[in-house]
């Protein structure tokens, strides 16, 4: 780690732009996944046309810290499909009573038209929140 970081010094900032552009070219993407508060809730998720996937969540909570990797990589594969955001429930209280996310993690996609959304609670792999993204799919659009 120590031989990492020393090297990481010394090189010029415009070879670490040039990986940055490596990595993005070779299919690596950077998450797309909003985080939201009460105040930004409206405009970001209730007034978005495309169905919205949102990850109620706290930074306490442990399944919440092993599910946000899928969650990262699922908004690249979904990416103009559906909006991916991140509710932190301690700094949005109002929006986590409004959608019952009393037990964490609480993952919700929603529509303008299925607005309560459909949900799943707990820890959860990729392919089990690929799956439910794609049946939910059916049932919000």
């Amino acid at each position: 780690m120590l031989l990492f970081r020393n090297t990481l010094r010394r090189l010029p900032f415009a070879a670490l732009a040039v990986s940055a552009v490596l990595i993005s070219a070779t299919g690596a993407a950077w998450a797309t996944v909003a985080n939201v508060d009460d105040s930004s809730f409206k405009k970001e998720v209730e007034e978005e046309t495309l169905p919205v996937f949102i990850d109620f969540y706290a930074t306490w909570c442990g399944p919440c810290k092993k599910v946000s990797p899928a969650v990262d990589d699922l908004s690249v594969e979904y990416k103009g499909r559906v909006k991916f955001v991140r509710v932190d429930v301690d700094k949005a209280p109002k929006t986590a009573e409004k959608y019952s996310a009393d037990q964490l993690p609480t993952l919700l996609l929603r529509s303008k038209k299925m607005p309560k959304g459909v949900y799943v609670t707990g820890m959860k792999t990729k392919e089990e929140l690929k799956s439910f993204i794609d049946d939910a799919l059916k049932k919000v659009d």
